[in-house]
């Protein structure tokens, strides 16, 4: 077994593309292009709109907060809810009060129990 030390203080301050508030530190690479990142929005905190490299799959922690896809229309998103963005979709993730999400990039399928609401 290793310990991880993934924590807060070993994250980048992210602000491509407008983006305020934002750290994220990439934990791993798998298959190809698959990555996995934990991402921390402080309050306030967005993740500006920006076209998705692949499949992107985020799903909130801790906190909460909203996000958009390609109609530019923003949902409210808690712990336990996740977010799937197709490949060039444009998206955006924001939080009044502060959130943390585990982030998966690249090529997976989700389980087919899981039931988009």
């Amino acid at each position: 077994m290793q310990i991880l030390n993934i924590g807060i203080d070993q994250a980048k301050q992210i602000t491509d593309f407008g983006s305020a508030g934002v750290r994220l530190r990439h934990v791993g690479r798998g298959a190809g292009r698959n990555t996995v990142t934990l991402a921390w929005l402080e309050p306030g905190g967005a993740l500006a709109r920006h076209p998705a490299v692949g499949p992107q799959l985020l799903v909130v922690l801790s906190g909460g907060g909203e996000v958009s896809g390609a109609e530019g229309e923003f949902v409210p998103l808690g712990v336990g809810q996740g977010a799937l963005w197709e490949p060039g979709e444009e998206h955006e993730t924001r939080s009044t009060n502060g959130l943390t999400a585990l982030m998966l990039e690249g090529e997976f399928d989700i389980h087919p129990g899981w039931k988009p609401e």
